[in-house]
């Protein structure tokens, strides 16, 4: 069978992987209010001795979204009620989204001034991307809930942050994986053009569960593997990539790793996809 799950044991197979595919998804547009961080239990007994402890960023992690040009087409005009961080797994493939939170109103704010220069310091600031499109088939409500990426309870870091240890992520020690049991699962990326095609990533290493950030590396750094190849020209090992007017914008020749960021990674078909997205 294509997926296959085994009890667990210490077998894994050896990383990163590297697997894509096509397809398109109909646009709708949808919000999201980052203004919620996520929480997280902690299980210091489920850590190796050298495990670091969770340590908060000096500052906020700013992706650089900051200098990118305001467009009009980027969102709604009209300010809406916002989704919460649980559910940006489950935004539209292929629109644009916007990231960060509107500044809700106080009565205090209101008469001091101060709410009208916070909506005015959010419409220059707005965290807003486009989700890399995705095939019908792994779009839409997970069959399981995802497993969202955010730093101070804004999703997506850049997929290079990473790798490169410079973010940590909220419920970094999380054990993700640790209700399912699994010894391995099954990881497909989804790119535009692109053949489809699954790899293994593992759910248990050195007798123990991996934590959010380990997984958040690891399908990281099978996402840099398909985006950096394409990059450079070389061959993809699933055939070329596909250029249409599908997947015109997503061409891997111009794309940069670095650029992408990671949202999430949701359930479908016993397989998980990575939500990916760029700034806008």
């Amino acid at each position: 069978m294509r997926y296959k799950f085994a009890a667990r044991d210490d077998s894994c197979p050896s990383f990163p992987l590297q697997f894509p595919h096509d397809g398109y998804v109909a646009p709708h547009q949808l919000w999201n209010n980052s203004n919620t961080t996520m929480t997280f239990d902690n299980h210091p007994s489920q850590y190796p001795a050298n495990y670091p402890q969770h340590q908060p960023l000096q500052g906020q992690y700013s992706p650089n979204y900051q200098h990118r040009p305001v467009s009009q087409q980027s969102y709604s005009q009209e300010r809406r009620g916002s989704a919460s961080l649980a559910v940006v797994g489950n935004f539209t493939p292929g629109m644009q989204h916007q990231l960060s939170s509107n500044p809700l109103p106080t009565p205090q704010s209101i008469l001091d001034g101060t709410f009208e220069a916070a909506v005015a310091y959010a419409d220059t600031n707005r965290d807003v991307v486009t989700y890399v499109p995705r095939r019908p088939e792994y779009s839409g409500e997970p069959s399981l809930p995802s497993i969202i990426f955010s730093v101070h309870g804004r999703p997506g870091p850049f997929i290079g942050d990473i790798i490169d240890g410079k973010v940590v992520l909220d419920g970094a020690y999380d054990l993700v994986f640790r209700d399912k049991l699994w010894k391995q699962t099954s990881l497909t990326v989804d790119w535009p053009g692109v053949t489809s095609s699954s790899g293994y990533i593992p759910c248990f290493r050195d007798n123990r569960d991996l934590t959010r950030t380990e997984v958040a590396k690891i399908v990281a750094e099978n996402v840099k593997a398909i985006v950096s190849t394409g990059l450079s020209g070389k061959p993809l090992k699933w055939g070329p990539q596909v250029i249409d007017a599908y997947s015109k914008r997503w061409n891997l020749r111009k794309i940069d790793y670095r650029d992408v960021r990671l949202i999430a990674i949701n359930y479908y078909r016993k397989t998980w996809i990575p939500v990916l997205a760029v700034n806008a």
